[in-house]
């Protein structure tokens, strides 16, 4: 019965986005991110997801003959605050973190929802890495030759090199590991 109230309840949402509920099994649609776990309740329907945490309501469906996805954020008075056509990763507190980009070096941005704004971008190689407040991320950078790790043989021809840097979300500040390692870049 809990389920059906449920969906009676997101019914008129859905519809408002011109979306058919649908109940789908759950999957991650990138694979390549890692995902926290955090207090969300998500649902599935078959044009969209709709994640709801503490404080907010993020609705999220693809875009029609094109790449990427429209995403929505909802305050919790149900009033629209934000919207964005790039690829939703998760909502961390009031920091929503987007994907931006189809190849394997995309675009990471960070939006504060208090002041509705971006607080950080950066390219990104690889796995975001979400634990608690800190997003982890590898991203090329330009190294002196004492700093270069040894590249390992292969098949590969490597053409540049990643750090794996820290975006701390309490602080709002970037932190360097000092790790490196060689990457391909097409």
């Amino acid at each position: 019965m809990k389920k059906y109230n449920a969906l009676l309840f997101l019914i008129p949402l859905a519809l408002n986005f011109g979306c058919k509920p649908k109940m789908v099994e759950s999957s991650n649609k990138q694979e390549e991110i890692s995902l926290p776990a955090q207090e969300k309740n998500q649902r599935d329907y078959k044009d969209s997801t709709v994640y709801k945490y503490k404080n907010y309501k993020v609705v999220v469906s693809p875009i029609k003959d094109d790449s990427g996805e429209n995403i929505f954020v909802f305050d919790k008075n149900n009033k629209l605050i934000f919207k964005n056509t790039d690829y939703f990763v998760d909502l961390v507190d009031h920091y929503l973190i987007i994907d931006e980009g189809t190849t394997a070096y995309r675009g990471l941005t960070i939006y504060d929802l208090e002041k509705i704004k971006a607080i950080f971008s950066a390219g990104y190689d690889g796995v975001l890495d979400i634990k608690g407040n800190l997003v982890n991320f590898w991203t090329e950078v330009s190294l002196a030759n004492s700093l270069k790790p040894k590249c390992p043989e292969s098949n590969i021809e490597y053409n540049g090199f990643v750090e794996l840097q820290t975006f701390d979300l309490n602080q709002e500040k970037l932190l360097h590991t000092g790790e490196y390692k060689c990457a391909y870049f097409e």
